[in-house]
């Protein structure tokens, strides 16, 4: 029942012989570099623990593979073909792992492994199913772009692989994944390997010294994707952005309102709300006409504003989570008194409304960023629904 340690010197001995299996053992080597006879078809490591840097080649397919509730402290590194089912169930990976180049015939099973560093599948082929359930894949963002440069400085030292090549193989990793899980009818974990791989191209754009057009305007564009919704893999996310950009319009719209209403001197405009409104519609046609130059400055201002605000409740955390609660308290008095400001462009095309009049400006740019977020929220609903599309 104890653990049962095996030295270096002790596996040029053990790997002459077929099968293999090693229960609750630990391995003592610092570096071990073991390159597989040619008629080992079965090596099994139960509850084993590995202090070192490992290697394995294999140089023929393995019939059976298993490394259950296994503990790995230092880099695992595994080339080889697996003829039959490959199982890491509940294995522990403290360091980076690389299976870069290696073939699953049959079913690969991570069920319940944590990686603690972002593993290398560059160029691996699943031609059988794959199990990723329990498998501590939740890399954020922020976290997968610092292990990624982590990585590259630990690395570099014997690799001269630039960044966005090292980053391509991570990136082709999760395409690898994703691939798999999807000829397994396995959408919705193969949407966040989608995401991983879009992250992955976010930090490749970034991190080119010289950049193209399309790749500021590919950059941009998924940098908006993630902040909005996560890639479509985030519902709640997506619904907050959604409520901003109601929310914000509802706030920008009544300080319009009412600034309006104060430089006509009526300093207590809350004391009659239902009077604002009112006022502003019937004196701004002749403000326009009078103050055209100020009314077009204005317009550009309140766009301005508007377009910051929400940039600054997409791109910082804080600020996002103030404003949302906010916007939730506006949405829901919008709904209690005019529903129909909800779309205003509605309005625009019916109402009369003169020429340079801020409220359709602003209504107009508003129309726009709420169409492209509630398609942006429905595409979300409908990839993460589990009714089928």
């Amino acid at each position: 029942q104890d653990m049962c340690p095996i030295s270096c010197c002790d596996l040029s001995i053990l790997f002459r012989k077929s099968p293999l299996l090693f229960m609750n053992c630990v391995f003592q080597c610092e570096n071990l570099n073991t390159h597989f006879i040619d008629n080992l078809n079965k090596l099994c490591f139960i509850q084993c623990e590995f202090i070192g840097k490992i290697t394995l080649t294999f140089k023929e397919r393995l019939d059976v593979f298993l490394m259950s509730h296994c503990t790995f402290e230092k880099p695992l590194t595994i080339h080889g073909k697996f003829k039959e089912n490959a199982d890491f169930n509940n294995s522990i990976f403290q360091d980076s792992v690389d299976f870069s180049q290696c073939e699953f015939e049959k079913t690969a099973n991570f069920y319940g492994v944590e990686f603690k560093k972002v593993p290398n599948f560059s160029q691996t082929q699943f031609k059988g199913s794959l199990n990723v359930v329990n498998t501590n894949f939740d890399f954020d963002f922020e976290s997968l772009k610092e292990k990624i440069k982590q990585e590259h400085r630990q690395q570099n030292t014997n690799s001269k692989k630039s960044l966005v090549h090292f980053v391509n193989d991570f990136r082709d990793s999760f395409r690898g994944f994703k691939s798999a899980l999807i000829k397994d009818n396995n959408l919705l974990d193969a949407s966040n390997f989608h995401k991983y791989e879009l992250y992955s191209k976010e930090i490749e754009l970034d991190s080119k010294e010289t950049k193209t057009q399309k790749d500021t305007i590919d950059y941009w564009q998924l940098w908006l994707y993630r902040k909005l919704c996560d890639h479509h893999t985030d519902i709640l996310k997506s619904f907050h952005s959604l409520m901003l950009v109601i929310g914000l319009f509802g706030l920008m719209s009544l300080v319009v309102i009412a600034g309006f209403n104060y430089y006509l001197g009526y300093e207590s405009i809350f004391s009659h709300p239902h009077m604002i409104k009112k006022n502003y519609d019937a004196h701004i046609h002749f403000f326009i006409e009078t103050h055209t130059l100020c009314t077009f400055l204005s317009n550009i201002f309140i766009l301005g504003v508007y377009l910051l605000m929400l940039f600054i409740s997409i791109k910082w955390k804080i600020p996002r989570v103030f404003l949302i609660g906010v916007s939730y308290a506006i949405v829901i008095c919008i709904l209690l008194v005019s529903p129909k400001i909800l779309i205003p462009a509605m309005g625009i095309f019916t109402d009369k409304r003169a020429l340079l009049d801020p409220l359709s400006t602003l209504g107009g740019i508003y129309t726009i960023v709420f169409g492209f977020v509630l398609f942006s929220f429905i595409k979300t609903i409908r990839k993460n629904s589990i009714v089928p599309n």
